[in-house]
């Protein structure tokens, strides 16, 4: 053992060199118990449990922190050893050892923060602005959901959505491994969106809410794919388009652009989902290309119109039956004359 003088007035102090971690944690025990406590009634709560025992600590603290200035030094742990008797104890350590293994940065001081660490009091903090996060991601990507919870001793990470804990759950699709407690979510789709909360093992009441938002890129379903019509009718071409966000449609006529103004003879309906021509000209048959687009993709399709007259088509009809029957005729007069021959 080794011992050094205090002064004429006092006694020697004895520095033990056997003090070991599982002897430490008796005497840390041993001065929790010497706080004074409150009722403890109805069933365990991990987080009342902890408030509890951070009061205490809070109070230990303040008892040794004599002069008041938010700093534990070896004089005050010394005064406050004598005071109680401690070196009476029969534990292989002192006071002074709470310096020995928690003054973290060797100062020779121990301030609160190190204190709550010494007795393993849990101290969980979140932003206020990270208490709401929103992620976006696009479909069939990975997407990783990192808790913002911060603290010493933070415990193991939950999450949970729609009141299931998705930690214990053996899903393919959603992890939550890794030291950080984050939450993995491979091939995002549209079934991952929505909201996710984090929260530290016994602490719900402290979490954080997650907002994953999906994108998916355009697709298009355009109808009816052709058409023939009159002129002088009405003709409409549809383009339905599904996507997140919502797509924007354009419309081009043989890939050129088709910006029509609103008129009686050619309007856009329905946020471009509709071609509307009010009386078809014969100029207007073509392909007509819908193109959707959104921040992550596009699409594209045609719908082609024909116009052109029934009493057109009927005379063409005629004039190729009649080039039939007059070809007909012809090949069996050949055929006649050539055997009239013989």
């Amino acid at each position: 053992m080794l011992s050094t003088p205090w002064g004429s007035d006092r006694k020697p102090k004895l520095i033990r060199d056997t003090c070991t971690m599982a002897d430490y944690n008796k005497l840390k025990s041993m001065l929790l118990d010497m706080q004074p406590k409150g009722l403890n009634g109805g069933d365990r709560n991990i987080k009342r449990d902890m408030d509890q025992k951070r009061a205490l600590v809070d109070t230990m603290f303040k008892y040794l922190d004599m002069d008041g200035d938010g700093r534990l030094c070896s004089d005050e742990l010394e005064q406050i050893s004598m005071k109680e008797h401690l070196e009476d104890s029969l534990l292989e350590c002192t006071m002074q050892d709470l310096l020995r293994y928690d003054d973290y940065n060797n100062d020779g001081h121990l301030t609160l923060h190190e204190f709550y660490t010494a007795f393993q009091v849990v101290q969980l903090s979140l932003a206020e602005d990270q208490r709401v996060s929103v992620s976006t991601v696009t479909v069939g990507l990975s997407t990783v959901l990192s808790c913002a919870i911060q603290g010493t001793l933070r415990p193991p990470i939950i999450w949970k959505r729609n009141g299931i804990i998705l930690n214990f759950l053996d899903l393919e699709d959603i992890n939550d491994f890794g030291d950080d407690g984050s939450l993995y979510i491979t091939k995002v789709t549209t079934i991952h969106m929505g909201n996710y909360s984090c929260h530290a093992y016994g602490y719900e009441e402290l979490y954080q809410t997650h907002v994953l938002q999906v994108n998916v890129p355009p697709v298009i379903l355009v109808y009816p794919e052709t058409q023939a019509q009159e002129p002088g009718v009405s003709a409409s071409l549809h383009c339905h388009a599904d996507g997140i966000p919502d797509p924007k449609i354009m419309w081009l006529k043989n890939g050129m652009d088709l910006q029509p103004r609103p008129s009686k003879q050619l309007s856009l309906i329905a946020n471009g989902s509709e071609l509307h021509i009010g009386s078809v000209r014969y100029e207007d048959t073509g392909a007509y290309t819908c193109i959707a687009k959104n921040e992550v993709g596009v699409d594209e399709d045609i719908s082609s119109l024909f116009v052109e007259d029934s009493a057109r088509k009927t005379r063409k009809w005629l004039r190729v039956e009649h080039g039939k029957m007059s070809l007909g005729f012809s090949k069996a007069n050949f055929g006649n004359e050539n055997v009239d021959s013989n």
